[in-house]
């Protein structure tokens, strides 16, 4: 009762704060263009139709449709069970009976970007579900043409029951996928399937090979989900692993590819104790001398899978071992993570070639899953680009951005705002209705911490993720701080009713000055059930230093003088990324009202001392294209 009369109170005091919206810095045709959203259904049915005869009466293409849109679903409210527009991230077909799952084999290929992507499909002749491959193309990592199916169960005994995650590697005959297949008697084996014509820039079919099952069933040992194959001696791969309950990352070698044999080196990569099973490892190298490991975990009750946690450190080819730079405590091994927030599992990288660069993708699963009838269905993360950075405490740590392309999506010139200072109590509505979809960076002046001696107490434990998540939950965008919360309301209504907040909120450690960086979703929507428990799953966030560790009244350095964000948003998927891209917190958030031309964005600052906006660019998102072949 008491959370209610402070919901309550905060509204109320809010509401008549909101100062004024600010002038929309736009010019051009562009001023007042809705979003693009996917045709309705029945009109998609008629066009669908009508192209289709078409084509077969001229001698038949496969082109069927092409409309904005991702995932091609038609908008309405959470509470009527229809599922939400989804305008930039990349999802299946709409299928009712398709279900997407994890990213894999991602690769780029003679001028054509490659995503694989489980899916399952309820088969009327079998007990359970059984997964299959997905497969779709782009030359730009946006607008995506979906391939007919890649990987289908069986009839083969070694994958008859389904298949799980897998990589791609490149071999001069051409491309090749390892990936785990559930064989009849429901052992993992580990198999390999190439393209029918390599000369295919599309690779359109695919067909395993008469070897399978390259490597059978580990006994025991629990294994799936191979990594892209790397050379020393030999080649090798890793999988992950479970034994005795210990989580490990197992190292297979063979001196021909397709036709050797694949023998386990003695020891693993990685070992994590009562870790359970390691899913989706990520093995590559970021440096000259760097390499980092990853595997998705499922040790978050928090998240709606778990994390997808890796570790930096030196791999010595000898004898195919790994030392982390930082052992994150006794047998964590790994223990940074890819992203803080509720929704981002099973990711999977790739080194694109085309550009130079890593690019890294994560399935972003419903949350909870219990609940999928009534919200959105599974997408993938947008695509990241990942490179080697380091933090204040030099430790070197992996930063990530969305990819360069994104940005060709942004409508006309924008909104920009700079040198706005947000008073204690300020909520400032930012452009005008209809930000469903945007992408907004912002950059927050660091006030002078020599003289904030007041400012709180965090109890700081950097090494644990569940430990900035609990400073989030206690110190949310609702509670009055002293620097903070300050930050953005996105899918908000105009009477707060709804909001999704991303905010700093400051204070002081034993270690000295940190930034909370938080995103607090636990008013995102209006559907949220009573019997639903959100205190865990509804708030997440990560600490960032703001000084030298040992000295609080030094001020801080140059290098974090400034506190930025970078936010997009899509309809019900809010991805947050903090100073350059050492943080980033991914959230699936589901508004009954705040959606289409009812969702508004604020500036807010609900702490006790005034802090300045340096500058804030942002810009309504136009739809990708998808086509269906």
């Amino acid at each position: 009762m008491a959370e209610e009369e402070e919901e309550h109170a905060f509204l109320a005091s809010t509401a008549p704060r909101i100062l004024r919206a600010f002038d929309v810095q736009q010019r051009g045709e562009d001023e007042d263009r809705p979003i693009p959203h996917p045709l309705p259904r029945s009109r998609l049915l008629w066009v669908s139709l009508l192209v289709l005869l078409a084509a077969i009466s001229a001698g038949g293409i496969a082109l069927l449709f092409r409309a904005p849109g991702i995932g091609f679903h038609t908008a309405g409210s959470a509470r009527d069970g229809a599922a939400m527009v989804l305008g930039f991230h990349f999802q299946a077909p709409t299928n009712s009976s398709i279900w997407m799952i994890s990213p894999n084999a991602p690769v780029f290929y003679r001028g054509f970007y490659h995503l694989f992507y489980r899916f399952t499909t309820p088969s009327s002749s079998k007990s359970k579900n059984q997964s299959s491959w997905g497969h779709a193309i782009a030359k730009d990592l946006l607008h995506w043409t979906h391939l007919p199916t890649a990987l289908d169960p069986g009839p083969e005994r070694y994958d008859e029951q389904g298949i799980l995650g897998g990589s791609m590697t490149l071999l001069v005959q051409g491309p090749v996928i390892l990936y785990t297949g559930i064989s009849s008697d429901g052992a993992t084996t580990q198999n390999a399937a190439v393209p029918v014509d390599p000369g295919d820039a599309m690779l359109k079919h695919w067909k395993k090979i008469a070897q399978n099952p390259l490597i059978p069933a580990g006994g025991r040992v629990a294994m799936r989900d191979p990594s892209s194959a790397w050379r020393d001696s030999s080649w090798r791969i890793l999988l992950g692993g479970e034994n005795a309950s210990d989580g490990v990352g197992l190292v297979y070698w063979s001196n021909d590819f397709l036709d050797g044999e694949w023998k386990r080196l003695e020891t693993p990569l990685l070992r994590m104790p009562g870790a359970g099973i390691l899913e989706s490892p990520d093995f590559f190298q970021v440096s000259e001398s760097k390499h980092v490991v990853k595997a998705s975990l499922r040790d978050d009750p928090a998240a709606t899978f778990g994390s997808d946690s890796y570790a930096v450190g030196r791999y010595f080819s000898e004898n195919g071992s790994f030392v982390p730079d930082d052992d994150h405590g006794a047998g964590r091994t790994l223990g940074l993570r890819y992203d803080h927030g509720n929704s981002f599992f099973a990711s999977k990288s790739f080194a694109d070639t085309d550009k130079d660069r890593r690019v890294l993708w994560a399935l972003l699963p419903e949350d909870p899953p219990s609940k999928v009838a009534a919200r959105a269905p599974p997408v993938q993360s947008i695509p990241r680009k990942l490179w080697l950075g380091s933090d204040e405490d030099e430790e070197e740590l992996l930063l990530q951005l969305p990819v360069d392309e994104l940005a060709s999506l942004r409508i006309g010139p924008g909104i920009h705002m700079a040198d706005v200072t947000l008073e204690p109590g300020a909520v400032i509505q930012v452009g005008g209705d209809a930000l469903p979809q945007l992408d907004a960076e912002l950059v927050f002046e660091l006030p002078d911490l020599t003289t904030q001696m007041s400012m709180e107490n965090f109890d700081v434990e950097f090494s644990s993720t569940g430990n900035a998540a609990a400073h989030c939950r206690k110190k949310g965008a609702r509670v009055n701080g002293i620097l903070g919360p300050f930050g953005l309301l996105v899918l908000a209504t105009g009477d707060l009713a709804e909001h999704t907040a991303i905010f700093f909120h400051l204070g002081r450690s034993r270690k000295g000055p940190v930034a909370l960086v938080c995103a607090d979703h636990s008013r995102s929507s209006l559907a949220n059930h009573p019997e639903e428990d959100l205190s865990a799953a509804a708030l997440h966030g990560a600490f960032v230093h703001l000084d030298d560790p040992t000295v609080f009244r030094k001020v801080a350095k140059a290098e974090v003088e400034v506190l930025e964000l970078r936010v997009l948003v899509d309809n019900s998927v809010v991805e947050t990324f903090a100073q350059g891209g050492k943080i980033s917190i991914t959230s699936r958030v589901y508004p009954t009202l705040a959606r289409g031309d009812a969702a508004r964005l604020f500036l807010f600052n609900n702490g006790s001392n005034a802090v300045r906006l340096k500058r804030l660019d942002a810009w309504t998102m136009k739809a990708a294209e998808a086509t269906l072949l």
